[in-house]
């Protein structure tokens, strides 16, 4: 465990693997964020705060590649199949989910990252990762109290989408699939942790169970649609109701050019 002050990095003399690797980005973290590295806190997770995260992921970088190929063997016993799709499940809110959704996938695209991950293993073993994203509304607004903790939640939320973003356009993501979970009047739709979990389990499981009859085919015969393009931008939602007060029709709709 990391102490808090002085903030200071140092190898475990009894630690019988491989050194830890410290990356230049480890003593900048540690810089930012040393009062949150108290021992007793450290428990509590990242507290919305993505460095928090990032910080264990670069210490215990090839720890988690080595997890990674343990995974995919013990996997590959049970199911026997040739190919394997990550499905990452997370809220882009938190401090945790947000960050480590992104330096997985992040990661998976990086050579000496993924070879290690996929040590005995042809490469073409492990597909592109597909993602599952909680939006954060229903817990913004569970602490409407607490301005410093929204500002957070919502910054965790637009640097996801931004890094999300960028990384599916060079291929580390196939799809992003976010759910939303809050009403058009600004309310939220499910607001306990255990309706959300349970809305995401049973998107991942409905797309399982229809991925080779209906989703695949999809995908494999029609262009890719999941490209974030900034739609609910205040300048794209202006445009678009700009274009139905022009061109409406019988339903409220813009006409079909």
């Amino acid at each position: 465990m990391l102490p808090s002050r002085p903030a200071r990095l140092r190898r475990n003399p009894n630690h019988q693997g491989n050194p830890l690797v410290i990356r230049p980005i480890v003593p900048r973290i540690v810089d930012q964020v040393a009062a949150m590295l108290d021992p007793e806190e450290m428990e509590n997770g990242a507290r919305t705060v993505r460095a928090c995260a990032q910080l264990p992921w670069e210490v215990r970088r090839n720890e988690t590649a080595d997890k990674i190929n343990q995974c995919m063997r013990n996997f590959l016993r049970q199911s026997g199949c040739k190919k394997i799709i990550p499905i990452g499940a997370s809220s882009s809110g938190g401090g945790t989910g947000s960050a480590f959704s992104i330096l997985l996938a992040a990661a998976l695209r990086e050579p000496t990252f993924r070879s290690r991950a996929l040590q005995g293993f042809p490469d073409g073993l492990l597909r592109t990762p597909v993602l599952f994203v909680v939006e954060p509304f229903y817990r913004a607004f569970a602490n409407a109290n607490d301005s410093n903790h929204i500002s957070r939640i919502f910054a965790n939320a637009m640097a996801f989408r931004i890094e999300s973003e960028i990384l599916e356009r060079r291929g580390c993501f196939t799809s992003i699939y976010h759910l939303g979970l809050s009403g058009p009047s600004g309310g939220a739709v499910l607001d306990s942790e255990r309706e959300v979990a349970r809305v995401l389990g049973t998107s991942i499981y409905q797309y399982l169970k229809h991925w080779a009859g209906s989703i695949k085919p999809v995908k494999v015969n029609r262009p890719l649609f999941a490209r974030y393009s900034g739609q609910d931008t205040p300048e794209r939602v202006h445009e678009r109701l700009h274009s139905t007060l022009i061109n409406p029709s019988g339903n409220g709709q813009p006409l079909a050019s």
